[in-house]
């Protein structure tokens, strides 16, 4: 398992099952506890941080409005991503 710190988007039923199985991984993450519609920048200089930290960001559903770190990671299967799995197995894929 990688060095991942996950930041998660807005909180529906996947989102609650995606901290669920963090939680139960042991794998960081951030819950801002964000609706529908949530963007990057709600995390502030979190996702930076993450990586100064020696951490892979991960942003599940958030909206890449702001510049992310090399390296981040965004899991995603809506708009423009509808074609790939949804983002559970998309984290289960990563742990």
């Amino acid at each position: 398992m990688g060095k991942f710190f996950f930041f998660l988007g807005g909180r529906d039923a996947e989102m609650v099952r995606i901290a669920e199985v963090l939680t139960e991984a042991g794998v960081l993450f951030a819950d801002a506890g964000l609706g529908w519609g949530a963007k990057a920048s709600a995390y502030g200089t979190q996702i930076s941080e993450a990586t100064a930290n020696g951490f892979t960001p991960i942003v599940v559903e958030l909206e890449v409005d702001c510049g992310l770190p090399a390296g981040t990671v965004v899991v995603d299967h809506h708009g423009d991503r509808s074609g790939e799995p949804a983002s559970l197995p998309q984290v289960l894929k990563l742990i």
